[in-house]
C-alpha cells in the first residue's frame, strides 16, 4: 500500500509538472522568457494512417489554389485521431511502435506537446500510460555516459529518486523521440553508439516491453529501418480547408475578421496551395498583424507571394537547422529546383541529389520531402520539394545568384512561348525576389544581392510586352489574357512604383474578358491600374472609385467581369 501511494504520488507530481511546463508554448518570434497559451494556437491536425502512392502525391505537389485543395479532401477517409495512435486495428494487435512522419514545419513537435498536454489533463492514454517522457533528439548525446537514469531525470527533477518505481511497469511506460532525424550517430564511436541508453532502447536492448513514439522527416526513415522495428507508419499532412479557416478564426480572435483574412488568402492560389503547412499559415497571420498595428488596410498591404515563402525558407534555417553551412546549401537546393523546372521534373531520385551535392539526410532535407513507392520486387525512394511553388521560388533564387547570363536569358525567352507558359511563375519570383522586402530578407539568408536582375527583368518585360502586342496568337483569347495578367503579377511581385509607371504606358487598354479573376488578381490589376494614366482616365467614374478605393469588395470583381475590357 505504502509502494502504490509513493508511485502515484510521483504520477501525481510529475503529471502538474507537465501540464504547467506545457500549459504555454513559446513561438519563433517570442522574446526571452515570453511564451503564449498553447491552446490558444493548437488547431488539429489531419493524421493519416496510410501511405500515399506516388501519383497522388505528385498531383498534390502541382495542383495550386482551389484544386490543391479539393485534392487534400481525400485524406478525411483515412483520418485518425491522437487518442487513436496506439489503438488496434481488425487484424492486429495494439503497436507498440509508432512513427510519426511529415516534412519540416508540418506539425510534428506541435502533436507532440498536444499528447504530452492531454496527458497530464487525463485525457488521453489514461488505461495505457502511467509516465509519458518526451525526449527532444536534438539535445540527445549518443554516448556511453547516457544511461537509462539520465534520461528519465532529464524529463523531470520529481523523478530523479523515482526510477526504480517508475521501471517497475515498463509495460505502461511511453518513450516520445521527438525529431529522429536530428539525432546524431557518431561513426568514430561505435562502442559508445551501441552501449548508449538511447540506441539501447531504440532498439529494444532494454526495457523491450516499453512503448515507443518517433516523430521524422520523411527523409529519415530509411535510416530509422535500420535501428528500429515498427509497427505502425502514421504521417501528418497538415491542414485541409476547414482546419486552416479554423485557424485564421482562432488567431485574429474574432469570427468577422478571421473569416475576412481567411477569404484574402482563398484568392491566393500560391499561398492557399501551401497553407497545408501549420508554418505557413502562422507567418501569414504574423504578417497581416503587423499591417494592422501599423494601421494599414490589411487586403491592400497584404504581402507578395515571394515574400511570404521567403519568410518561410527563413524561418525554417532559422528554427530547423544550424547555420554553418547555410548559404552553400541553399545554392544547391537552387540548383536542384532549377535543373528540376529545366527538364520539368518534380520528382528526383538519390542520385539528382547527390549530383548537386546534396545529401538526402543532411541539412538540405528541411526542403525537401521523401516519398516510398513498390517497383516489381523493390522499394524505391524519391525526393521532392514540399509543393511545386517552393521549387520554383528556389529556381528563381538559382537564377539570380548562380545561374550564367545564357541559363537565365534561355528562361526567360521560353516563359514567352506559349508551350512554356509555366515558366512564368518562376519569372513572377524573379521579379518578387528583387524588391526591397524580399532584399532584407535574402540579406539575412547571406545570398548575393539581386540588384544585377533589375535591368534583365526591365528589359525582358518589354520584350515581353511587345511579344503580347505583336506575337501571342490571335486566336487564343484566353490565354492572351491570362499572359497579360501574369504580366501584371510581375508588376506587383516588383513593388517598384517607378517602373510600374513607365511599364503601364505601354498598355492603352486591358484586356481581361477571358480571364477568371480571384480577389488577388484583383488587386493586383488595381494596383497596376493606379499607375496608368492612360487606363485610369478612361475608365467610367463610378468604377474608378472602385479601383482607388481602399478596400476591394466582391463589388470590385463584379465590375471587372462585367465590363470584360478597360479601355
Amino acid at each position: 500500500i505504502i509502494y502504490s501511494v509513493c508511485t502515484n504520488n510521483y504520477k501525481k507530481l510529475y503529471k502538474e509538472e507537465i501540464k504547467r511546463l506545457y500549459t504555454q508554448i513559446k513561438e519563433y518570434n517570442c522574446l526571452p522568457f515570453e511564451r503564449v497559451a498553447f491552446n490558444s494556437r493548437y488547431i488539429k491536425l489531419t493524421i493519416i494512417n496510410k501511405r500515399q502512392q506516388l501519383q497522388e502525391k505528385q498531383s498534390e505537389l502541382e495542383a495550386i489554389g482551389h484544386d490543391h485543395v479539393c485534392l487534400m479532401k481525400k485524406h478525411k477517409d483515412s483520418k485518425i485521431t491522437i487518442k487513436h495512435i496506439f489503438s488496434d486495428t481488425e487484424n492486429e494487435d495494439e503497436p507498440k511502435t509508432v512513427v510519426i512522419q511529415g516534412p519540416a514545419g508540418i506539425g510534428k513537435t506541435f502533436t507532440i506537446h498536444k499528447i504530452m498536454l492531454d496527458w497530464s489533463s487525463d485525457e488521453i492514454f489514461q488505461d495505457r500510460f502511467d509516465y509519458v517522457f518526451h525526449l527532444r533528439c536534438r539535445e540527445l548525446k549518443i554516448s556511453d555516459h547516457e544511461n537509462l537514469d539520465n534520461l528519465i531525470s532529464r524529463c523531470s527533477t520529481h523523478l530523479q529518486d523515482a526510477v526504480k518505481e517508475v521501471m517497475s511497469k515498463p509495460e505502461r511506460l511511453l518513450f516520445i523521440f521527438d525529431g529522429f532525424d536530428e539525432l546524431s550517430f557518431p561513426s568514430s564511436q561505435a562502442t559508445a553508439r551501441e552501449s548508449s541508453a538511447v540506441t539501447l532502447l531504440l532498439k529494444r536492448k532494454i526495457i523491450p516491453e516499453a512503448s515507443m513514439l518517433i516523430t521524422t522527416r520523411p527523409t529519415a526513415l530509411e535510416v530509422l529501418d535500420t535501428v528500429v522495428k515498427t509497427d505502425q507508419y502514421i504521417e501528418i499532412v497538415g491542414f485541409l480547408e476547414d482546419e486552416i479557416q479554423k485557424y485564421f478564426l482562432k488567431s485574429f480572435q474574432g469570427q468577422e475578421k478571421g473569416l475576412r483574412m481567411f477569404q484574402i488568402i482563398k484568392g491566393n492560389s500560391v499561398i492557399l496551395s501551401l497553407c497545408f503547412v501549420p508554418m505557413v499559415c502562422w507567418i501569414i497571420c504574423l504578417m497581416m498583424k503587423e499591417n494592422a498595428e501599423d494601421g494599414e488596410d490589411l487586403l491592400t498591404h497584404i504581402s507578395t507571394s515571394s515574400q511570404i515563402l521567403l519568410h518561410f525558407i527563413h524561418t525554417l534555417l532559422q528554427h530547423h537547422c544550424g547555420t554553418s553551412e547555410k548559404v552553400d546549401f541553399l545554392q544547391n537546393v537552387s540548383r536542384l529546383a532549377f535543373q528540376g523546372i529545366k527538364e520539368g521534373k518534380k520528382i528526383f531520385t538519390e542520385e539528382e541529389l547527390w549530383e548537386v551535392s546534396i545529401s538526402a539526410t543532411g541539412k538540405e532535407s528541411t526542403f525537401l520531402s521523401k516519398t516510398f513507392f513498390k517497383r516489381g520486387p523493390n522499394a524505391k525512394a524519391v525526393y521532392h520539394f514540399l509543393h511545386l511553388s517552393v521549387q520554383e521560388l528556389f529556381a528563381a533564387m538559382y537564377c539570380a545568384s548562380q545561374a550564367s547570363s545564357e541559363e537565365t536569358e534561355k528562361l526567360l525567352n521560353d516563359s514567352l512561348k506559349p508551350e512554356h507558359r509555366n515558366l512564368l511563375h518562376v519569372v513572377r519570383f524573379l521579379f518578387g525576389l528583387i524588391n526591397e522586402t524580399s532584399q532584407e530578407i535574402l540579406k539575412d539568408l547571406k545570398m548575393f544581392s539581386f540588384n544585377h536582375m533589375k535591368v534583365t527583368l526591365q528589359s525582358w518585360f518589354s520584350t515581353a510586352v511587345k511579344w503580347y502586342k505583336d506575337k501571342y496568337p490571335k486566336a487564343s483569347y484566353c490565354g492572351k489574357s491570362q499572359f497579360l495578367l501574369q504580366l501584371m503579377h510581375c508588376l506587383y511581385e516588383m513593388q517598384d512604383g517607378e517602373f510600374v509607371t513607365r511599364a503601364m504606358k505601354w498598355f492603352h487598354q486591358i484586356r481581361l474578358s477571358w480571364c477568371h479573376l480571384n480577389r488577388i488578381d484583383c488587386l493586383v490589376v488595381k494596383y497596376c491600374i493606379e499607375y496608368s494614366d492612360s487606363v485610369l482616365s478612361q475608365i467610367p467614374i463610378t468604377c474608378k472609385e472602385m479601383f482607388l478605393g481602399i478596400y476591394i469588395n466582391i463589388n470590385f470583381i463584379d465590375t471587372i467581369h462585367n465590363f470584360g475590357e478597360l479601355h
